[in-house]
């Protein structure tokens, strides 16, 4: 280290120690031994604890921190003692000058344009005043800071949450010029001004955890999901903050969902709280009615005014008590749009979607944004995303959606489960190995009843064999094996016309055995409600999707074509693993700013609304309103 630098570095690093602030405030020891009045109410309002005592900081472990990171040796005359990571950055500011090469240097020369001289000033000013404050107005990120929180509602998530008005008020008892509470020249001396940067801090590391990996503890709340959240390394964050790297914006946008499909909920959720606060009131109609087409009733009248304001219905059309052929064409796109099953009345379930109230959608709503932050942040430039509750299968090549058919998903007692994995090859032709608990329930049953059932429909009995299966001649098991728990042998279908996976799969591993095929059960595709398989994705239109992940994955259309009508069992290894997406939304907005919203059908959604009203993030009980599940 250059001699000039010792004693400015020494003055840096006194100011530094005296506002250093742990990562995780569960962690520190209370309580400012003086708090200023001014502070006080912020203090006990927002349901944070007091920040630590100047004169005993004590180190906490931060958010991020990995489990077999060694510990740092204290380093003799430091008190209190920092963090290794805060240790680690605050060094590196202090490495002799002109060295370009250095990372953070050089990214900052690169972005002022002005030569190492202008990072020298950047990187003074960090070091005496810090993220959050200058000496005699807010920084840039605290303003930043400030004004995320304040639209935070848009992302389903309560501002009080992040400390809204500790930090306004805490900015005006330092800053307020009519008159200065605290003598600008004392500012940086002041128990306020530590107190102020230490909310600062906390909210800033809350923010980001939320927005990065959600408010709740995903698997824990969520039956049959097996998707890691994401991870958000808060010290990082912070340590970018300190030393100019990222402002407050840059920073949370680098933690939060950036799909276009979460960004749209977030401007419904925008809209909604708008029309909330204006006072909007929604036209209701009859609950208990029964209108069919060409009925004269009041009630036709509500449901077209409702329906216009949904935008369903033309606006300036003469709206009259006639159920008109306008009102079902009107009443069509509703139930589509609603997940409701074609109808030629209107009965209970049209009425009670009807009448859904604002805080019933902002609810459903805020149960997708957190579903989205559970979620990978790249979804794959080419991906496959199955929707469960809307039962179709979408595939996805940039901004365009090459593919939308329907699908078939696990019955209420074969649940499919939600995770994402890459799918890496196709099978045509393909056999099917039988589940233990299907052959136990279904198929074993059937033979004791049917003796040569099995043989029939082309399933052999296999065995382990050192290391292989090899197939077990029928006559050689009897009637007693078929009782025996476990049964000792595999059941195997060939590849073929009856094969219950049709003529091709699409394998993306899993330890869930969970797969996207064909079906010999077509049927189902014609039904409203579509969850009838025993887990794996059933799938419309096979043929088009092997096709189309084979061409775009480099096959020409005649390989491609051949091996779909192969006879015999062909795989096909992707060059590139295509990501593939069981995700499980209720509610989502179309690219047309549609609010689309389908059936709960396996139950997940009332675990996930009782887990945000725990924490404080159920828009209704923010409002004080009890919102129920649709009808």
């Amino acid at each position: 280290m250059e001699q000039s630098d010792r004693p400015r570095r020494s003055l840096a690093l006194a100011l530094l120690v005296a506002f250093a602030l742990p990562a995780a405030p569960t962690a520190a020891k209370p309580v400012f031994d003086t708090l200023p009045a001014s502070l006080t109410p912020a203090s006990t309002t927002h349901g944070f604890p007091d920040p630590p005592s100047l004169s005993r900081v004590s180190p906490a472990p931060t958010e991020a921190a990995s489990a077999d990171a060694r510990p740092r040796p204290r380093r003799e005359g430091r008190s209190p003692p920092l963090d290794a990571a805060f240790l680690d950055a605050f060094d590196a500011l202090f490495e002799p000058r002109g060295r370009t090469d250095e990372p953070l240097l050089g990214a900052a020369v690169a972005d002022s344009g002005d030569t190492v001289g202008a990072f020298e000033e950047q990187r003074r000013r960090l070091a005496r005043h810090g993220a959050w404050l200058d000496a005699h107005a807010p920084t840039t990120n605290a303003r930043q800071l400030i004004e995320r929180i304040a639209d935070i509602g848009a992302h389903g998530l309560d501002p009080s949450r992040y400390d809204l008005d500790g930090l306004r008020e805490g900015v005006a008892a330092l800053f307020d010029p009519q008159p200065p509470r605290i003598p600008v020249e004392f500012a940086f001396d002041s128990p306020a001004h530590a107190a102020l940067v230490y909310r600062f801090d906390r909210a800033f590391s809350r923010l980001a955890r939320d927005l990065g990996r959600g408010i709740v503890d995903a698997r824990a709340t969520q039956a049959e999901l097996y998707r890691d959240v994401p991870v958000v390394d808060i010290a990082s964050l912070r340590e970018a903050l300190a030393f100019g790297t990222l402002d407050v914006d840059a920073a949370l946008d680098s933690v939060a969902p950036t799909h276009e499909r979460y960004l749209r909920l977030v401007d419904t959720t925008r809209k909604l709280l708008a029309e909330q606060a204006a006072g909007i009131v929604r036209t209701r109609v009859d609950e208990d009615t029964v209108l069919e087409a060409g009925a004269h009733d009041p009630d036709v009248m509500r449901i077209k005014r409702r329906l216009v304001e949904t935008g369903e219905f033309p606006g300036g059309t003469a709206i009259t008590p006639i159920f008109d052929s306008e009102l079902v064409l009107a009443l069509e796109a509703f139930r589509a749009r609603n997940g409701l099953p074609p109808a030629l009345t209107v009965d209970r379930h049209e009425r009670d979607a009807l009448n859904v109230d604002i805080e019933d959608e902002l609810d459903a709503l805020a149960l997708s944004l957190e579903r989205w932050r559970w979620m990978p942040r790249t979804l794959g430039e080419r991906h496959v995303f199955v929707n469960l509750p809307n039962y179709r299968l979408t595939y996805h090549d940039g901004a365009r959606r090459v593919i939308d058919m329907p699908v078939v998903i696990g019955a209420l007692e074969h649940q499919t489960p939600s995770f994402s994995r890459d799918m890496s090859y196709l099978e045509f032709n393909p056999s099917w190995t039988v589940p233990p608990k299907i052959a136990y329930r279904e198929l074993l049953p059937i033979e004791r009843r049917r003796p040569g059932y099995l043989a029939s429909r082309n399933f052999d009995y296999m065995k382990v064999v050192n290391g292989q299966l090899e197939k077990v001649a029928h006559e050689s098991v009897s009637r007693s094996d078929l009782d025996l728990r476990p049964f000792p042998y595999y059941l195997r279908q060939r590849g073929g016309p009856g094969n219950a996976l049709g003529r091709m799969k699409f394998m993306m591993p899993n330890v869930h055995a969970i797969y996207l095929h064909d079906t010999q059960a077509k049927r189902h595709f014609a039904l409203h409600e579509r969850a009838y398989s025993h887990g794996c994705i059933r799938l419309g239109d096979p043929d088009l999707l092997a096709r189309t992940v084979l061409q775009l994955d480099g096959l020409s259309l005649g390989a491609a074509e051949a091996l779909i009508g192969s006879r015999t069992t062909r795989r096909a290894r992707l060059k590139q693993p295509l990501p593939t997406h069981l995700a499980y939304f209720t509610t989502w907005v179309d690219p047309h700013g549609a609010l689309q919203r389908r059936a709960d059908v396996y139950g997940h959604d009332e675990a996930l609304r009782t887990a945000l009203r725990a924490n404080g993030a159920l828009p209704s009980a923010r409002l004080g309103v009890t919102a129920g599940a649709p009808g």
